[in-house]
């Protein structure tokens, strides 16, 4: 990106910003709304891809996502298959570059027809890595650009001619049809995926330009498509960028992808990586592995003939619940999955002391807008310690629909200062604690680590998706103390001091 002149100013930045994005084909328009900015930015010849946004003026707090959306002009029939693909290879280039962005993947259906397999558009919000801490250091302006290029190359791959189907007068063909009841792509292969066709609204689409055959089962959350001129090219593309990019680490129950540069880290469970293999089987019997590219709620595997997409949980939570379940038995891999740290805790640390390093971390949050104690941590009132009122991500579709993709939710502090593991037994019921204190969710902050029990119990809760759940151990606290390494010092009755 071409270097300018210095200016710390939010404003300079996007200037700047707009003038350099403009040679390269794209549109940034941004304003203030309060004491935030927002932005969006088009590429000039492929408007189906948005990058939209706001940061807070104050601190650089940035929140980013992209939206997906084509248009009738531009392709003929139902677009629910475009739309699934374009945000999916979007999403893999991402994660697969070296900015090593995880997306949350969310659906808006299509409320005018009111069929909620129809896919109205996609929205990708950026998960991984945390955006709050890209922007501090003043490179605002050179990330967003590489969020850029990523959407470039999307395009290009997307505007390919390995896609596109000429007829004899040598001009772009472009059809449109549901597939025929009686074919194998709407009567075989549901049966083999043990899938019904007409209780579950399976889709089957074929498509001109794009040149492919497309599958979607939404309530099983599987879609894939075929077209083997397509994903020969890009799993060739991919390959190198995923296997240099990343180390990888093999557990019992899957395998983790942490990249090396960003720190993003995700988890593959060995169940959605086989149905993906078992899926690719029926459509093609000599299939042997695929690509797998993690993103925070979704698998995307991609082999020489097909791409599936499969709805997962393979985020930093993913990733965190696996490492705890690695502690005790991958010593030789520690150094690399558990970042080696300076940090030395004392054996008795103050719950007051403790309560305030939490609400101290959560404050920083660029999600959190505020923290509240609430009780002390002593008191019999459901052993709750502060209220804070956050940000999160939707916990369904459903909800992602009514409420948008970036939901304030009022959450339930608890910490716990435990000189072993933290038992099951020592936490009160997160239910009723909830409830008791009209709130949405809870978060368990702990000094040490979180027992196997009480870490089953916090993942059923967080599977229900009633509630936002999520869980620190010492390991997540210290990750987040070393963004703010001036917290060491000033809790000196936790940390001991060199």
């Amino acid at each position: 990106m071409p270097k300018t002149q210095k200016d710390d100013s939010l404003e300079s930045k996007f200037e700047n910003l707009k003038k350099t994005l403009d040679i390269v084909n794209y549109d940034l328009q941004y304003g203030y709304n309060g004491k935030d900015l927002g932005f969006r930015i088009w590429h000039k010849l492929f408007s189906e891809i948005g990058i939209l946004g706001n940061v807070d003026k104050t601190d650089s707090r940035l929140f980013l996502y992209i939206v997906i959306r084509t248009s009738s002009w531009g392709y003929s029939g139902e677009r629910t298959d475009l739309h699934d693909v374009y945000s999916l290879i979007l999403a893999a280039l991402f994660r697969a570059s070296e900015l090593g962005i995880s997306c949350e993947v969310w659906d808006e259906p299509n409320d005018f027809s009111q069929i909620e397999e129809e896919l109205y558009r996609r929205i990708l919000v950026v998960g991984q890595p945390f955006t709050k801490e890209l922007t501090i250091g003043g490179n605002l302006e050179d990330w967003l650009y590489s969020v850029t290029m990523v959407v470039n190359t999307a395009y290009l791959i997307i505007s390919s001619k390995s896609w596109i189907t000429l007829n004899k007068q040598g001009t772009i063909q472009y059809s449109f049809k549901y597939d025929d009841s009686s074919s194998k792509w709407s009567n075989e292969i549901p049966q083999k995926l043990k899938h019904n066709f007409a209780k579950e609204n399976v889709m089957v689409y074929k498509r001109k330009t794009p040149n492919w055959t497309y599958y979607r089962n939404y309530r099983k959350g599987i879609s894939f498509i075929h077209s083997p001129q397509f994903c020969k090219f890009f799993s060739a593309m991919l390959s190198p960028l995923v296997n240099e990019g990343n180390k990888v680490f093999h557990t019992n129950n899957g395998m983790i992808l942490h990249h090396t540069k960003t720190g993003t880290a995700n988890f593959i469970n060995t169940k959605a990586r086989t149905k993906i293999d078992e899926t690719m089987r029926v459509l093609f019997k000599n299939h042997k592995s695929s690509i797998i590219i993690p993103v925070e709620n979704l698998l995307i595997g991609i082999s020489k003939n097909a791409m599936v997409f499969l709805h997962a949980d393979s985020g930093k939570k993913a990733y965190e619940i696996e490492r705890e379940k690695l502690r005790e038995r991958h010593e030789a891999e520690a150094e690399f999955i558990f970042p080696t740290t300076n940090l030395k805790w004392y054996d008795k640390i103050n719950d007051d002391e403790f309560e305030k390093l939490a609400g101290e971390l959560l404050n920083r949050m660029s999600s959190v807008r505020w923290v509240r104690r609430s009780g002390h941590s002593r008191e019999r009132d459901y052993g709750k310690d502060l209220l804070v009122e956050m940000e999160t991500s939707p916990l369904t579709d459903a909800e992602a629909k009514q409420k948008g993709v970036l939901i304030v939710r009022k959450v339930v502090i608890q910490c716990k200062v435990s000189e072993g593991g933290l038992s099951k037994s020592k936490v009160q019921d997160i239910r009723d604690c909830i409830e008791h204190h009209n709130a949405e969710g809870y978060l368990l902050v702990c000094s040490n680590y979180i027992t196997g029990g009480l870490s089953t119990y916090l993942e059923k809760l967080r599977d229900e998706k009633r509630f936002y759940i999520d869980w620190w151990g010492r390991t997540e606290i210290e990750e987040r103390i070393k963004i703010y390494p001036d917290l060491v010092k000033k809790y000196s009755k936790i940390f001991k001091q060199d």
